[in-house]
C-alpha cells in the first residue's frame, strides 16, 4: 500500500491545501475448480479504496474512506461502503455505511462461499472506541435495521466488544443484543508462538447457529502454510442442519506486493458436500 499526496488533483482545482490521501487496492486472478459449480479461469476479486485524514490544531483528527470492488467474473463493480471518524483524547467516534464489526476472525475458512460466517450484511453503524486501558480496548457500536437479525427499519442492535492485546496473545469478547430479542456471544483469541500462530473462535447465538472455528498458520520464509476448520451447529431445526468444513492454504510472497497461493477447501452446503481448489495470484497496490 502506497501513500499518495494528491499533488496533481490539488493543482487542478487550485486548492490551497488538501488532506493526506491514500489509495490502495488489490486484484486477484487465477483458476478455480468447484465440484458443484464447475471450473475455469477468471478473477477472484478486485478492490480499490480511498482514504484521507486531516489533523486539526485543537488535537482532533478527522478521517474517512470509501471503496469499490468486483467480486468475481461476471459481477459488476459495486461500492463497499464508506465511513467517517473523529478521534481525540476521548477516543474515536465512527459512522459506517457498509459492513462493520470490531470482532475479527484470526482464522477464517474463506467463508466457504457464504455457508459459514456472520455479520456480512451492510448496515449503518455508529461506534465508539474508548482509549486503551492497559491491554484492553472497549468498543461500543449500534446498528440500524440489522438484516442478519431479521429486524426492520427503525430497529437497533447494540454490541459491546473487548479487545485484548498482551504480548503474543490477542483476544476478543463480544456481546450483541438484537432489537428482535436475540442475543449473541463471541469469544476468540490467538497466540503467536513464533514458529506458528494458533487461534480459535466460538459463537453462541439465541434462535440461530453456533459457530466454532480454529486454525494454525506456519511461516517458513516467504511461504506460509495455513490449516483451518469451522463448524456450524443448527440450534433451530430438527433434525439439525449442521455443517462443517476444512481449508488448507499455501501462499508464497513473490515480492512485497505480489503473492501466489493454492488453496483446497472441503465443506458442507445446503445441497451436499463441496470441494474447491484455487490457484491464484494477487497484486496489491
Amino acid at each position: 500500500m502506497k501513500k499518495i499526496l494528491a499533488i496533481a488533483v490539488a493543482t487542478a482545482i487550485s486548492a490551497p491545501a488538501m488532506a493526506d490521501m491514500t489509495i490502495s487496492g488489490s486484484t486477484t486472478f487465477g483458476w478455480i475448480g468447484d465440484s458443484l459449480n464447475g471450473e475455469g479461469f477468471g478473477t477472484d476479486g478486485s478492490s480499490i479504496s480511498v482514504s484521507g485524514s486531516e489533523a486539526l490544531e485543537n488535537g482532533l483528527t478527522f478521517s474517512g474512506a470509501f471503496g469499490f470492488e468486483n467480486g468475481a467474473k461476471g459481477q459488476e463493480v459495486a461500492g463497499t461502503g464508506s465511513n467517517m471518524a473523529v478521534a481525540g483524547d476521548f477516543g474515536t467516534v465512527k459512522i459506517v455505511n457498509g459492513t462493520y464489526d470490531p470482532y475479527t476472525e484470526s482464522f477464517g475458512t474463506d467463508n466457504f462461499a457464504g455457508e459459514f460466517g456472520v455479520e456480512s450484511d451492510p448496515l449503518t453503524v455508529i461506534s465508539y472506541t474508548a482509549p486503551a486501558m492497559g491491554p484492553v480496548t472497549l468498543v461500543v457500536d449500534t446498528s440500524e435495521g440489522g438484516v442478519d437479525a431479521g429486524a426492520g427499519a427503525g430497529a437497533y442492535d447494540v454490541q459491546v466488544t473487548a479487545l485484548v492485546k498482551a504480548g503474543a496473545f490477542s483476544g476478543r469478547v463480544a456481546y450483541k443484543n438484537y432489537d428482535s430479542a436475540d442475543n449473541r456471544v463471541r469469544v476468540g483469541g490467538s497466540y503467536d508462538l513464533g514458529v506458528a500462530k494458533v487461534g480459535a473462535s466460538f459463537q453462541m447465538q439465541d434462535n440461530a447457529y453456533d459457530y466454532t472455528s480454529y486454525g494454525v498458520s506456519v511461516p517458513m520464509g516467504a511461504t506460509t502454510i495455513g490449516l483451518s476448520a469451522s463448524k456450524k451447529e443448527d440450534t433451530t431445526a430438527t433434525p439439525a442442519a449442521d455443517m462443517s468444513g476444512t481449508s488448507l492454504n499455501v501462499s508464497h510472497a513473490l515480492s512485497s506486493n505480489v503473492t501466489a497461493a493454492v488453496q483446497y477447501d472441503k465443506y458442507d452446503t445446503a445441497t451436499g458436500e463441496n470441494t474447491r481448489t484455487k490457484a491464484l495470484v494477487t497484486l496489491a497496490f
